[in-house]
């Protein structure tokens, strides 16, 4: 290949110059390149591209690879000598390459001093997209957050504040843009606690979904009500996170804007960013002003629909100290794969002074999840911080020391995971290795690192640490595994396939009997597509664990791929019911099992868990008002609906939906004609 790089480059030209093809390198390529050793007389190839007609659609892979080859000293020289004859649109892509390739490298001077490049082109000419350049404002006040200078934060909060002041396209066109920017905005402004600017964007928001549904309605297409309640939601949020209780109460009563007649539909709505439900935020607000029964109705109410939510734990113990303990046992009995009522149990236990029953329960906890991957920053690994208090109020200071580092890592990591989003990945691979020293033995660490490693072309590195992620993996899964943020791809790419296959034959042989190991085998093997292998893994680990609800998840799941009997998909589909019948951590439908004594027996069984919906939550009259006068109702297809996930069919419902009864009544309605 070294030899024909210009026969490529003169291949590519012809069939592309015309213009009527769009250029594109298959997937995979590079990953097969990689195998092949012959990443470079591909870097060479893209270099020579670069120089061509069609060489803007280059330029990602070229930095890529200049990355993985650690030449981006040649890569950063090729852009700037491309930047000294480029114009208009074309330099500000290629502004935006050189932008992503020094924030990467960790040359976030220079980065920032190329976006504020692109920001004064998109400002002198006028026919530039102004949605690029609120969000690069963005970017910069994030970029000056992270790097604690206030300097940049303050520049890019200040522009990009004066670009969302402006008045909106009266067409609406930008308004996606606009809803995007100053949600990333609020979230910089209210780590920085500028809460006078959060309240001004997010009120300003709810205009402008307001404006937008009076639009629409005018134009007979249906007013977009979604956005006016999601506003809404930002706005009490805010409210409740900087403890304005009086101005919470204010909008459920006055307001007319909510979308719904009942706070019933948005009970469990959250902020875009991430925070806790609503109903934590009203709950509060009632409570404050002595409506505490008001308060634990609607924490109860939430915790129906939500269990996995500690905000809701939280005020329920706080609320109801007492009463606390039955109805985390209550919320356990539904859901035996969701560990949060343990855990708060073990903590009111802890609290109490009975350090032994704390003991059993948060261990317990534990081992339902071990790695605690599905909760968000701050929450992640809260079993582990109570087990700390536990064994110190133990007398093990020792290994309660262990568990602290363990909680000190994650929360490290959380950090870096920030720099990691921003393109700071270098920055974010420092944060990693310094939460590792902490506690190595945090899979989703070990994980995270190695992806980044990876990315960064350093790929010696990266094997170790995916080494190391695979080993843990086994130990940090429970019978339903949460993969944490950024570990979702571990076994994506041939060189991590390639180790975790190695790590598994390997722990096969040593740990015959452990159901995680078959399962993990099972899960790679579907990330290569070898189906039938995956299956028999998967039967291993049920075999072996027959409640491993994950694997019988994965099992249901082969069918989609490959031909699978009727009587296995029938056995996981009744497995994955028996297990988790309100369908929170797996989908079963039983109306494909074949047999439908069965299935009748299975949702028979489960009849005990089921909850009649309230009637009502919480009255919203001005906003009932304002739809009765306001909307249709094609305004309200896509509304929410209460407890929507778990409305478990009666038996009797069941048996009439079921494709053999409907195939049944369909002959007989057939043979009367």
């Amino acid at each position: 290949m070294h030899e024909r790089i210009d026969d490529a480059t003169a291949l590519v030209q012809e069939h592309y110059t015309s213009g009527e093809n769009e250029v594109s390198l298959p997937w995979g390529l590079m990953e097969t390149l990689q195998k092949a050793g012959a990443v470079q007389p591909l870097f060479e190839f893209t270099e020579k591209m670069i120089d061509t007609e069609v060489g803007d659609a280059f330029w990602s892979v070229y930095i890529e690879l200049g990355a993985q080859l650690e030449q981006s000293d040649r890569v950063l020289a090729k852009v700037e000598q491309a930047l000294e004859n480029a114009e208009g649109q074309q330099r500000v892509d290629l502004l935006d390459q050189l932008i992503d390739a020094r924030f990467a490298a960790g040359e976030v001077e220079q980065g920032v001093e190329s976006l504020r490049e692109k920001i004064k082109i998109a400002q002198e000419n006028p026919s530039s997209d102004s949605n690029n350049t609120l969000n690069a404002y963005v970017q910069l006040a994030k970029i000056g957050w992270l790097m604690q200078r206030e300097d940049w934060l303050d520049e890019g909060l200040e522009q990009a504040l004066a670009e969302l002041a402006k008045a909106p396209d009266p067409e609406g066109n930008d308004r996606w843009y606009r809803a995007s920017a100053r949600q990333q905005a609020v979230g910089v402004l209210m780590k920085a606690e500028r809460f006078a600017e959060v309240e001004k964007l997010l009120i300003d928001g709810v205009s402008d979904a307001v404006r937008n549904h009076e639009q629409e309605s005018r134009g007979g297409y249906g007013g977009d009500v979604d956005s006016i309640r999601d506003a809404m939601v930002e706005v009490a949020v805010f409210y409740g996170e900087v403890e304005r209780w009086a101005d919470v109460r204010l909008m459920l009563e006055k307001s007319p804007y909510w979308g719904t007649s009942d706070l019933k539909e948005i009970l469990t709505q959250k902020g875009a960013s991430g925070s806790s439900p609503l109903a934590v935020y009203v709950a509060s607000a009632l409570a404050d002003n002595g409506q505490s029964q008001d308060a634990l109705a609607m924490v109860n109410h939430a915790l129906d629909q939500e269990p996995g939510e500690d905000s809701l734990y939280a005020l329920l113990a706080e609320l109801d100290p007492n009463g606390a303990p039955a109805r985390l046992d209550e919320l356990f009995a539904r859901d035996q794969f969701e560990e949060r009522p343990l855990i708060w149990k073990a903590k009111l236990a802890l609290d109490a002074g009975d350090v032994d029953a704390a003991d059993q329960i948060i261990r317990q906890a534990i081992s339902i999840d071990p790695s605690d991957g599905e909760q968000g920053a701050g929450d992640r690994m809260r079993a582990y911080a109570i087990l700390a208090e536990v064994l110190r109020a133990q007398g093990d200071d020792d290994t309660a020391e262990i568990m602290e580092g363990a909680v000190r890592a994650i929360r490290i990591s959380e950090d870096a995971d920030e720099f990691d989003r921003a393109g700071l990945l270098s920055h974010g691979v420092t944060g990693y290795k310094e939460a590792l020293t902490h506690f190595a033995d945090a899979y989703c660490i070990q994980s995270r690192l190695a992806i980044q490693l990876a990315n960064l072309g350093r790929y010696d590195e990266a094997a170790e640490h995916y080494q190391r992620a695979f080993e843990l993996m086994p130990s940090s899964f429970g019978r339903v595994e949460s993969h944490c943020f950024g570990c979702e791809d571990a076994f994506s790419g041939e060189r991590a396939q390639t180790i975790a296959a190695r790590v598994f034959d390997e722990l096969v042989i040593a740990q015959p009997l452990t159901p995680q190991v078959h399962y993990l085998r099972g899960y790679l093997y579907t990330s290569m597509n070898k189906h039938q292998d995956a299956l028999a893994n998967y039967q291993q680990a049920t075999t072996l664990d027959p409640d491993y609800l994950n694997a019988w998840k994965r099992i249901q799941g082969l069918a989609r791929h490959m031909q699978l009997e009727q009587e296995k998909q029938d056995e996981a589909a009744l497995a994955i019911f028996r297990l988790d019948p309100l369908g929170r951590h797996a989908s079963s439908d039983l109306s494909t099992v074949s047999d439908l004594a069965a299935a009748w027996r299975a949702m028979e069984a489960a009849q005990p868990l089921r909850i009649e919906p309230p009637e009502s939550v919480l009255v919203l009259p001005a906003s009932a008002a304002w739809i009765e006068e306001n909307t249709t109702s094609d305004d309200f297809r896509w509304r929410y609906r209460y407890n929507s996930r778990e409305q478990l069919e009666t038996p009797g419902g069941f048996l009439a939906s079921h494709g053999i009864t409907n195939l049944a009544s369909t002959v007989a309605t057939l043979g009367m004609h």
